[in-house]
């Protein structure tokens, strides 16, 4: 059984509010809905976990309307929809696997279809999970702001499923590189 150290999950928790925070809050001061504060909370999910990746996100939204409020009051919705996110990503990728590696065939080699085979494999479950987290975007966050802003739900949908489906495909992307290149380092580094 691994010994958990709880001052590595607070300095981890630590890290990822701050990439989180610089990942995500000069886009939205500059209004626009697209932001990559999701590579932060997609690497704490699968080093810390669900929970922990939740947290992770409260903390890191609540901290970031401290550091940088952008004149409304705090509200909560959008901070529970954030730990849905991080939780999500937990479930799909913490302790759980991540890319794919090729098989190799009868021979003992490694083809190129089984290359492209265990790439696309990757990039369908990363999708899955985009595609999972936009449709939880796209129906939360309208909700959120029709409690805080005058408007309807329909029209705040209408005005943001351009820029979620944008940030779907660059999310699906972004995830997909990002676990190709950082699987051995999340696996070294999981900390529960």
């Amino acid at each position: 059984m691994k010994k958990i150290s709880y001052t590595k999950i607070i300095v981890y928790i630590g890290v990822f509010i701050a990439l989180d925070i610089l990942l995500s809050r000069p886009f939205r001061m500059m209004g626009t809905p697209i932001t990559f504060g999701f590579l932060a909370m997609s690497l704490a999910a699968s080093m810390l976990g669900p929970v922990l990746a939740g947290v992770t996100a409260m903390l890191s939204d609540l901290a970031g309307f401290v550091l940088f409020p952008q004149g409304m009051t705090y509200f909560v919705g959008f901070a529970l929809t954030g730990a849905a996110r991080a939780a999500l990503y937990g479930l799909f990728f913490y302790k759980k696997t991540r890319v794919f590696a090729p098989e190799p065939d009868a021979t003992g080699a490694i083809t190129l279809k089984a290359k492209r085979a265990a790439a696309l494999k990757t990039l369908s479950k990363t999708a899955l999970c985009s595609f999972i987290i936009y449709i939880l975007n796209s129906t939360t966050i309208p909700m959120w702001y029709t409690v805080i802003l005058p408007g309807t739900y329909w029209g705040f949908f209408g005005a943001n499923i351009v820029p979620y489906t944008i940030a779907f495909a660059i999310q699906t992307v972004l995830l997909f590189l990002l676990f190709k290149y950082m699987d051995g380092f999340i696996a070294k580094n999981e900390v529960i």
